[in-house]
């Protein structure tokens, strides 16, 4: 589940929900002292296929924000 800021479950498309669970990951790293470029591995469970778009993969890289 992605999460807002303020704690509010995200309601948002898959591409949006997808963008911040990244950026809260990302967030958590750098805490730590590290990166998403220090990331080895990430796996992600869908749970409804039809609420996948075909343009799923277009969500793009954060890389090293």
């Amino acid at each position: 589940m992605a999460f807002e800021a303020n704690g509010a479950v995200s309601t948002g498309p898959i591409e949006q929900q997808t963008k911040l669970v990244l950026e809260q990951i990302a967030a958590i790293l750098k805490e730590a002292g590290c990166t998403l470029g220090d990331v080895v591995k990430c796996g992600c469970s869908l749970q409804v296929s039809q609420y996948v778009p075909s343009g799923l993969y277009e969500v793009g890289q954060l890389g090293d924000q």
